[in-house]
């Protein structure tokens, strides 16, 4: 549980880190180029929300660490975001090196987080239950896997 410190969290993310470029690099980049309709993300999209994924909850990893408590995690704007990157115009090495640099960021602030920070309190724009910096992380990983899983099936 990354309630108690982060090397569970750091080892996951290092893992992705490792796998990730392997298992997209052997899907067809047209496969990850395809949309089921044009409201559905394409592989590319998909991997592209996970950047700013990445990117909003390094944010979110950073700021929680101070101030005031319960630090208010705030949304984005993750349809608006995918389609403003312009992920789908990008090549999949693009948005691969992207989803890299912004996860290696996550891994080395993970790293300089104190234990004591964890148990931080978080609250959210949409009322949901307070919960902690600890379960901010692990969620981020959660969900990191979730879309992995759902690009994946794309190539089979």
């Amino acid at each position: 549980m990354i309630e108690q410190n982060c090397t569970t969290a750091i080892e996951l993310l290092t893992d992705r880190l490792q796998d990730v470029p392997l298992m997209i690099l052997e899907l067809p980049s047209d496969r990850l180029s395809e949309k089921a309709s044009p409201e559905k993300w394409s592989g590319k999209e998909i991997l592209g929300h996970l950047t700013d994924s990445a990117r909003a909850n390094l944010t979110r990893f950073l700021e929680a660490q101070h101030g005031e408590e319960p630090y208010v995690s705030r949304s984005y704007p993750q349809e608006a975001l995918v389609n403003l990157n312009g992920y789908q115009d990008l090549t999949v090495s693009q948005v691969l090196a992207l989803w890299e640099a912004w996860n290696r960021e996550i891994v080395r602030v993970l790293k300089l987080i104190p234990q004591g920070a964890l148990g931080r309190r978080i609250s959210f724009e949409n009322n949901d239950p307070e919960k902690t910096l600890g379960w901010l992380i692990e969620d981020y990983i959660e969900h990191l896997d979730h879309h992995l899983a759902v690009i994946k099936s794309q190539g089979d």
